[in-house]
């Protein structure tokens, strides 16, 4: 199931933390998951979708895919999310 919610933070590490609009825990992922390119500047407030895993991390709840939800312009190796 595809789920919203807003970037909380972007690391130049490679991972990020997203803040779900349900209003339940935050989902953790990492650059592997995410369908942007490296070129594309990600930053707290952008709008995402993702994929949840089914089961949480014992960290807890983390992205298997994410998707940077605005028409990337600009950026030809960006995947667009499935409907």
């Amino acid at each position: 199931m595809i789920r919203t919610g807003v970037l909380k933070f972007y690391s130049a590490s490679g991972y990020g933390m997203i803040v779900p609009d349900d209003r339940g825990p935050d989902v953790f992922f990492r650059h592997e998951a995410c369908h942007v390119a490296r070129s594309i500047k990600l930053n707290g407030g952008d709008r995402m979708s993702y994929v949840r895993a089914d089961e949480p991390s014992p960290k807890g709840w983390y992205a298997t895919d994410v998707w940077l939800d605005w028409p990337a312009v600009g950026c030809p190796s960006c995947k667009g999310r499935p409907e």
